[in-house]
């Protein structure tokens, strides 16, 4: 684990009051073990935020959200459950700003806070300066 990661991670921690979770990713979601990776998932980590009880999912896939963000609709779809999710803006992100995407992800109600979260990714400071960034729309579903 990069040290870089290390730094960015602590500092969207403490400006979002979100606190590194060693729940899994199945158990997050209340989905069933055998989509325990699903297709365009990377860099993904669970964090718990004490103050409304709930744990958020990212996930930073290299290119593009969008194959992570299908499997999770399909996966909604097959087993009846709703979630909410929120994209991060081009450039910012835990793992690799700038060539990762970050897609946050919470059951259910969760939607209006994962805007916040993904809102306070940090920017990655080692981009040269005038570099192009893909998707730089947030996006959220409805809950």
């Amino acid at each position: 684990m990069s040290t870089k990661f290390q730094q960015r991670r602590d500092e969207w921690c403490k400006a979002t009051g979100l606190k590194k979770s060693t729940a899994r990713m199945t158990s997050v979601l209340r989905w069933f073990d055998d989509y325990r990776n699903p297709a365009g998932f990377d860099h993904t980590g669970v964090y718990y935020w004490p103050k409304k009880k709930i744990h958020i999912l990212i996930t930073e896939p290299y290119h593009s959200t969008h194959e992570a963000l299908e499997s999770m609709k399909r996966l909604a779809a097959i087993e009846a459950k709703e979630f909410s999710y929120a994209v991060g803006k081009a450039g910012t992100g835990l793992w690799n700003p700038g060539s990762c995407y970050a897609l946050l992800i919470a059951c259910d109600w969760a939607g209006e806070f994962l805007g916040l979260f993904a809102d306070a990714l940090p920017t990655n400071a080692d981009l040269p300066p005038n570099v192009e960034l893909r998707g730089c729309a947030l996006l959220r579903s409805p809950c």
